[in-house]
């Protein structure tokens, strides 16, 4: 889907990325991570062609960005900035609508379209007529993932896009983002200073330091195979908090030792790809005080009541072998 093949850029005497090969393929979400000043901004902007590499060549789909018109070439990548970037003299309708009046879709299609984005993100239609100077941060920030998926682009980028929410609104928008469909079926490379939003979003991890691509892998192949010291550092002060994150109670199934849950009339949740802090948020959130979750894998077609120690027995097992 996307290739780069060794691209480097340099303003003037410093290198801001040094020979970064990377392929992301279709339908992969990666979070480019790193210390400030490691080039992800940088390379983030030359995959949308607003910056020239040096040397090195990106192709998206096998054609060299470089050989596009430009202005198609965005058209096609839906960009989303850290900070509100909306027009301010267009309504919230005519911003989502930018890309598809460029376009010249038809007016009905596009006002459906815009509706629709709405509902998904939970904004109500009343706002349509509201200029972005009314909103708030969190609202404008829905407004910009809105217009980067308005015409359902085939590769969304991400500059920080929640950074500049505060924590409470910047978790509930990213988790209303990553359950929409269009999340799940684009291809999406994101910029992020925050390593559990990057582990929670990611299913590949880039990490760069001073310009270079330092590892790159699903986050628990960070997390347990780092390539080198600085990966290791890197994560250590997240470590548990991570570890808890990319941990599926599918990888614990064969360690848990619930008791069978496959008695008659009791209701069990399919495993999927819960984590094992899911599941610890089951158990602090539950108002019925029950001392148990039931769990069904699909797989072995067996369920388990599983219990708070279960889980942390389980863990520790886990961790044990995935330490040796």
């Amino acid at each position: 889907m996307i290739s780069i093949r060794q691209v480097s850029k340099s303003f003037g005497a410093h290198s801001a990325i040094e020979n970064v090969d990377l392929n992301i393929a279709e339908g992969e979400h990666a979070v480019l991570l790193g210390p400030s000043g490691s080039g992800k901004t940088t390379l983030l902007r030359m995959i949308n062609g607003l910056v020239v590499p040096s040397a090195g060549t990106i192709s998206i789909n096998g054609k060299d960005i470089q050989e596009q018109p430009q202005d198609e070439l965005r058209r096609r990548i839906g960009y989303v900035l850290q900070r509100n970037s909306l027009f301010p003299h267009y309504t919230v309708e005519e911003n989502i609508s930018v890309v598809p009046s460029l376009l010249k879709w038809n007016k009905q299609t596009t006002a459906q379209r815009v509706r629709e984005l709405m509902a998904k993100l939970h904004l109500p239609e009343k706002y349509l007529s509201r200029r972005p100077e009314e909103l708030s941060g969190g609202e404008a920030q829905r407004v910009n993932i809105a217009r980067a998926l308005a015409t359902d682009p085939p590769v969304l980028l991400m500059d920080e896009p929640f950074s500049a929410l505060d924590a409470i609104t910047r978790k509930s928008i990213r988790e209303e983002f990553m359950r929409l469909d269009e999340f799940r079926k684009k291809t999406i490379i994101m910029v992020s200073h925050d390593i559990q939003e990057a582990f929670s979003m990611a299913n590949t991890v880039v990490l760069l330091r001073h310009g270079k691509l330092v590892q790159q892998g699903m986050p628990s192949e960070l997390l347990y195979n780092p390539a080198n010291d600085f990966v290791k550092d890197f994560l250590s002060n997240d470590y548990l908090k991570l570890s808890l994150g990319v941990t599926s109670i599918d990888d614990l199934w064969n360690y848990l030792s619930g008791e069978s849950g496959d008695e008659e009339g009791l209701s069990a949740e399919p495993v999927g790809d819960t984590t094992l802090w899911n599941a610890m948020e089951r158990f602090q959130h539950n108002t019925e005080n029950c001392q148990f979750i039931t769990m069904r894998h699909e797989y072995y077609g067996e369920s388990k009541r599983i219990t708070w120690s279960d889980l942390m027995n389980a863990y520790r097992l886990h961790q044990n072998d995935n330490q040796r």
